[in-house]
């Protein structure tokens, strides 16, 4: 007989003018009951280990989403957001669009481009540059950045991922 157990994790961190960004995991481990060696402290330990192995993940993804904003070229728009100047984010998509008519991806675009890469164990860059003809992930358009998405995710993922 085998027990099914679920841990899971969420954490969400808040932003200014009432923003938030957060990450979650969950991870399902089943144990062999039959084994009456087993106790209750070897229980406790794996489920433990679960917990401990979602923390990381979260952890790890929230440090990734704090370093994409500190280090993004943000779109006027959202270098307002960011440091409070605007009063909603209809005012700062409107601004960003005044001034830049060609929309710069959003940093939601290019964690996902790094994070598809990453899986894929491709080289992010070169492959913007090769379609794109750019130097930097920032320099993506909005549109860029969704056909690369796409390419990206159609790619196969390395087995020993």
């Amino acid at each position: 007989m085998t027990l099914r157990i679920s841990v899971g994790m969420s954490k969400k961190v808040g932003q200014p003018n009432f923003g938030s960004f957060g990450a979650s995991c969950q991870v399902e481990v089943e144990l062999d009951c039959n084994d009456d060696r087993g106790s209750a402290l070897q229980l406790q330990a794996r489920i433990s280990r679960a917990f401990s192995i979602c923390k990381a993940a979260v952890e790890s993804e929230l440090a990734l989403e704090r370093h994409f904003q500190q280090t993004i070229l943000l779109s006027s728009g959202d270098a307002l957001r960011y440091s409070g100047l605007a009063t909603s984010n209809a005012e700062a998509a409107r601004d960003a669009r005044q001034t830049n008519p060609v929309r710069n991806a959003t940093a939601a675009q290019l964690r996902a481009l790094e994070r598809i890469a990453r899986a894929a164990q491709v080289d992010l860059l070169g492959h913007a540059e090769r379609e794109f003809g750019i130097q930097s992930i920032q320099q993506l358009s909005i549109r860029q950045a969704s056909a690369l998405i796409d390419r990206l995710k159609a790619l196969p993922v390395p087995s020993n991922v």
